[in-house]
């Protein structure tokens, strides 16, 4: 049995010949309180992003074999709870790589708003819809208002990966909306093209 939960991990595992094997495997690493985390029981307090990664998964995984809804229904609970009073999720638990939650750095000179919880919050809220399941719309509308007004907030300071998330959240809660659109333009203003017109963000 592996000793720690990653990204890369539950990619291979999930995907691999003995889906089945690569889940029991995932559930090793899975707290009371229906959330998971890099070393399980281990680590004081669930991961909020690992979470969101693995109900991802489970759902996709649900194609080709039996996963517990109850498991998945009380990941959705977890994230449900994490949610803070402004809409925004915040991360509860560790998280190795910086990388997975989108920029969290300022430019020099910039006005302190606080830590960014839009790559995050963008997650969270496209693991809820991609569920399938009753999930409150209050719920949701409040982590889009919440992570559009960190876009607008931000815009000139976010990285590209934190607007590839948000964007992609918009479009798949209302892709006509002016904030998709919005997040569209700001994503596709980081864009350059290199020698053979091959776009990069």
């Amino acid at each position: 049995m592996q000793s720690r939960l990653t990204k890369d991990n539950i990619v291979r595992d999930m995907h691999s010949s003995d889906k089945k094997k690569g889940y029991q495997e995932a559930l090793s690493f899975r707290h009371k309180d229906g959330s998971f985390s890099a070393f399980g029981d281990k680590d004081p307090k669930g991961s909020v992003w690992l979470t969101s990664f693995l109900i991802k998964s489970f759902v996709r995984a649900q194609k080709y074999i039996s996963i517990d809804e109850h498991v998945i229904r009380r990941s959705v609970d977890f994230l449900v709870r994490s949610q803070l009073e402004t809409g925004c999720f915040q991360e509860t638990g560790k998280v190795f790589s910086s990388y997975m939650m989108g920029g969290l750095g300022q430019k020099r000179g910039q006005k302190n708003l606080g830590r960014p919880q839009g790559a995050l919050t963008a997650y969270v809220l496209m693991a809820l819809m991609e569920t399938g399941r009753d999930i409150n719309d209050s719920i949701i509308e409040l982590g889009i208002q919440c992570m559009n007004h960190e876009l607008r907030a931000r815009n000139n300071s976010l990285d590209p990966y934190t607007l590839a998330l948000v964007t992609l959240a918009n479009i798949k809660y209302n892709s006509t909306s002016p904030d998709a659109q919005f997040a569209f333009e700001t994503l596709h203003g980081k864009a350059w093209k290199d020698g053979k017109s091959i776009l990069h963000y």
